[in-house]
């Protein structure tokens, strides 16, 4: 937990520790809750399923309620204890998504920059060797709602474009295709391109359909707001295992922005990501179909590269694991060119780029662990 932000297995935990305070609310989905949280930290599982259950019982509900015959024939026209414990379910739900904008809402400025120093400040000096050109943009795709890559961007003093920028006319910044779609790279500096697949808790959603207009307002909301906020709702997909509804702005841009940077990058970096959304998986297998190039590098402790290949319907020699921790280092170290993340990285774009001199210690096709080589410096590692 390098910025202090718990995965959804140790979200669990984190309700369970905090739902005395909601019996006097909500008393019947804490204590329903109560009652499934131990079970699902026994079983392994993780605020995705039970999400994903509560929201699958609720569709049910409402699927059933719908049939006239199905309440006057089976529930013989009493439709009370249906319509309850749908209502138990959705405040069951309310209360892990008001937890999960509450909890992912805050980051500390300067431990995202320290994470994320290499990566965003430093990359061009670490790839300068190894690409054909300079690399001014850094596709940066994540699945957090949390405003990190941007505190570390503002902190490192580097530009990012996320989608989010002023409009004329309007008082609040608002999100638009357009801000990627007109997007040109600088010459004097690297910009990262920020796109939040599953949405941001910065970003609020106003449905037009009342007003006889068809596309939704998406405004960018002050900190720290809770979930929400009339007359918006926040614009973000919920961890759960549920579909997505990725055909909505601004999932449908940021997905179709995700499938065109795969479909010509040569090497894909996965940190904190465990592959289980089906969306991603389906962008991914397309993307490995149609760019013979691709390769995948995952940084995960536990991971194995056949999983992952076997995750995303590709050979396993297209895929590499380093199993470390996406942890912050030194800042000096990073700053001095000892970085054994960046380290890792150069390398392997290397072999993905398919320079010769890389030899096999960044070879695709393997899991690694990375503890047995921390890394070289800079101006030691490839040299084409």
């Amino acid at each position: 937990m390098p910025l202090g932000k718990l995965t959804t297995k140790q979200f669990i935990q984190h309700l369970l520790d905090n739902l005395a305070a909601l019996y006097t609310q909500h008393k019947r989905a804490a204590e329903y809750l109560g009652r499934v949280l131990p079970a699902a930290l026994a079983a392994s599982l993780d605020v995705e399923d039970i999400l994903g259950t509560l929201e699958d019982r609720v569709r049910f509900i409402d699927f059933l309620l719908a049939d006239p015959e199905f309440a006057r024939d089976v529930l013989f026209g009493d439709v009370t204890r249906a319509t309850s414990y749908r209502a138990r379910d959705l405040a069951a739900r309310d209360i892990i998504y008001d937890k999960v904008i509450d909890h992912y809402g805050d980051v500390d400025a300067n431990q995202a920059a320290d994470l994320y120093r290499g990566l965003i400040g430093h990359l061009r000096d670490w790839t300068d060797q190894v690409v054909d050109r300079p690399i001014l943009s850094l596709p940066f795709f994540t699945l957090n709602y949390d405003r990190a890559v941007e505190a570390a961007c503002s902190v490192l003093g580097v530009p990012c474009v996320d989608g989010i920028q002023a409009v004329k006319g309007r008082t609040e910044r608002r999100w638009t295709p357009s801000a990627f779609e007109e997007y040109r790279e600088r010459s004097d500096s690297a910009t990262t391109v920020l796109i939040k697949l599953h949405g941001s808790v910065r970003l609020g959603r106003r449905s037009m359909a009342a007003y006889g207009l068809g596309e939704d307002e998406l405004v960018e909301l002050p900190e720290s707001i809770q979930r929400d906020p009339q007359p918006y709702k926040h614009a973000v997909l919920y961890p759960s295992r549920g579909a997505k509804e990725i055909d909505r702005e601004p999932f449908y841009t940021h997905y179709r922005a995700f499938g065109g940077c795969l479909r010509r990058a040569a090497l894909l970096l996965v940190v904190g990501c465990s592959l289980r959304d089906v969306e991603v998986r389906t962008a991914l297998r397309t993307a490995t179909e149609d760019n013979q190039a691709l390769r995948i590098l995952v940084l995960d402790p536990q991971a194995q590269h056949e999983d992952v290949a076997r995750a995303v319907h590709t050979t396993p020699e297209r895929v590499a694991v380093e199993r470390r921790e996406f942890t912050v280092e030194d800042p000096d170290t990073v700053e001095r060119g000892t970085s054994p993340l960046m380290g890792l990285v150069r390398g392997y774009l290397s072999s993905a780029l398919g320079r010769e001199q890389v030899g096999t210690a960044y070879a695709f096709g393997k899991t690694a662990e990375s503890a047995r080589r921390p890394g070289t410096p800079l101006e030691s590692q490839v040299s084409l």
